[in-house]
């Protein structure tokens, strides 16, 4: 009689809400732009960086630097 119970946990969202905590955070402190760099493996956050508005501004075989300025 061991019921679990499954939680779903939306990645996304998470994350969304950690870079949009970030970014009200960099413009309380009066920073306009960041960059950040990722594994060139890591399509999958590429592609959500790229959502995000960040560009790819350098990429070698090792890293993606990516670049966004903010308001």
């Amino acid at each position: 009689s061991g019921e679990h119970e499954v939680y779903s946990i939306d990645a996304t969202g998470i994350a969304l809400e950690l870079v949009n905590s970030f970014e009200k955070e960099l413009i309380n402190r009066n920073i306009t732009n960041y960059y950040l760099s990722l594994y060139p493996e890591n399509e999958r956050g590429y592609h959500f960086y790229q959502k995000l508005g960040m560009r790819k501004v350098q990429e070698s075989k090792n890293n993606i630097v990516m670049y966004k300025t903010i308001r």
